[in-house]
């Protein structure tokens, strides 16, 4: 278990510490070019913390990896803040539809593949709905 936090201790370390460079400018010359580096950023974050948090539910997990993820990235604009840097309200929400976007992905993407692939035994289908409703596959197809 321990293992799966190091991902995402190392990446909020490495966010830290950009965010702790008081010259660091926002990437490309492009308007709202930062927000969109504030989405990849936290959505690599977003990422990592679902995948820390494999083996929940995928709703409290969901919930889980928002809070954890607005956690940090109020962090991380208090941070730049103190760093003599622009904060922004705007930058922190991009953070939370990062978090949010990765998260449902790494959760429903990844559940989504796996139940899609029972489907190929003939027990249910690619929604799962023959597999909550008991349905057994009939003894000629077992042989």
């Amino acid at each position: 278990m321990l293992n799966a936090w190091l991902p995402v201790a190392a990446y909020a370390a490495l966010v830290f510490a950009l965010s702790s460079m008081p010259s660091l400018a926002p990437p490309g010359g492009a308007a709202h070019m930062d927000k969109v580096a504030h989405l990849v950023e936290f959505g690599l974050m977003g990422a990592l913390l679902a995948r820390a948090l494999e083996g929940r539910r995928p709703v409290p997990r969901f919930l889980l990896v928002i809070l954890l993820g607005a956690v940090l990235a109020a962090g991380d604009e208090i941070l730049q803040g103190r760093m003599g840097r622009l904060t922004s309200a705007q930058d922190w929400v991009a953070d939370v539809v990062g978090v949010a976007v990765a998260a449902a992905v790494v959760i429903w993407g990844v559940r989504a593949r796996s139940t899609g692939s029972s489907s190929s035994t003939g027990s249910s289908t690619s929604t799962g709905i023959g597999a909550s409703t008991g349905s057994t596959a009939s003894p000629r197809s077992r042989a």
